[in-house]
This record gives C-alpha cells, structure tokens and sequence, in this order.
C-alpha cells in the first residue's frame, strides 16, 4: 500500500511540474564572452494587429538586471512610433505599465534605404517586468500627432507578453 501511494505522490509531483514547466523558445540565448552575462532573446509574438499587419513583441535580458521589451511594426504609409514618446500598456486587473523608448543617438531617422519595419527598444524596470510578468495586457495605447490610439488586445493573445517575460526570468 506504501509503495502505491508513493508512487501516486512521485505521479503528482511529475503531472504538476509539466504542468508549470515554461515552453521557451529563444531567438538567441548564450553568455557575453566579455562581461561573463547571459543574454536571452525570446522569439517574437504577436500582441495586436496595428495597420492591418502584426504588432510584434520580443523579451530580451542580459543578466539579471536588465531587461527590455522589443516592439517591431511596420511602416504603412509613412506611419512609425516616435521615439520621444511613451506607450502604455493596460492591464486586466487595473493597473498601467507606461514605457519610455531607449532612445539610440546612433539611429538616423532619415535613410536613404526604404525600410519596411521598425523596431522600439523599451527598457523594463523592477517593477515594469514584475507587472507585466504577472498580469495580462488587454490594452495597447501609443500616440499620434492628434492624440492617442487605444489598440484593444484580443482575449486570445492577452497573455503572449506574460509568457515571453517568463521565459528571461
């Protein structure tokens, strides 16, 4: 009878550990040679679609430290993110995770090659990553010269941020 419930309880313990387990799946992952930091960058999700055409998020770490979220649109008819403003992020359970660019004083925003997407750097505080860690987006606000846009998150992709942020944890 022991090894029966011994068996039951190792049975548990494996279905609840798959169960939890994180499917990641990296675009790179591999440690810095120089600074001795790993560096993981998720493959890209979809969060919502902006101009018809998908609105695409990435999670990177190096170390421990430091984090950041990488949103790649494309460009329709002359449409980009300015990288002096914020985006906002609404969450299901209230709150608001606002998002100021890494701004890359490198970057040219004139190029005489015609590019047809675009990538924003978002660094992640503490508390950024804990919230969006742990709570699912339902709302994508970003601003135009007029104002802003809200860009509802369908149900369906609500938590694709979630599951890119747990896998540079």
């Amino acid at each position: 009878m022991k090894i029966k419930h011994a068996i039951t309880a190792i049975c548990v313990a494996m279905f609840s550990f798959c169960a939890t387990a994180q499917n990641c799946q990296y675009e790179k992952e591999f440690t810095d040679d120089n600074t001795g930091k790993k560096v993981k960058i998720t493959v890209q999700v979809v969060l919502a679609r902006l101009n018809n055409n998908p609105l695409y998020f990435k999670a990177q770490s190096i170390g421990d430290d430091r984090r950041f979220l990488k949103m790649r649109y494309y460009k329709y008819n002359d449409f980009y993110f300015r990288d002096d403003r914020e985006v906002i992020l609404f969450l299901t359970n209230g709150e608001q995770v606002v998002l100021n660019p890494r701004v890359n004083p490198n970057e040219s925003k004139e190029s005489k090659l015609q590019t047809i997407s675009s990538m924003v750097i978002y660094p992640l505080t503490e508390e950024q990553f804990s919230k969006l860690r742990n709570h699912p987006v339902k709302n994508f606000r970003y601003y135009v010269a007029t104002g802003f846009v809200d860009l509802p998150v369908k149900d369906n992709k609500q938590d694709q941020l979630m599951k890119i942020l747990k896998c540079i944890d």
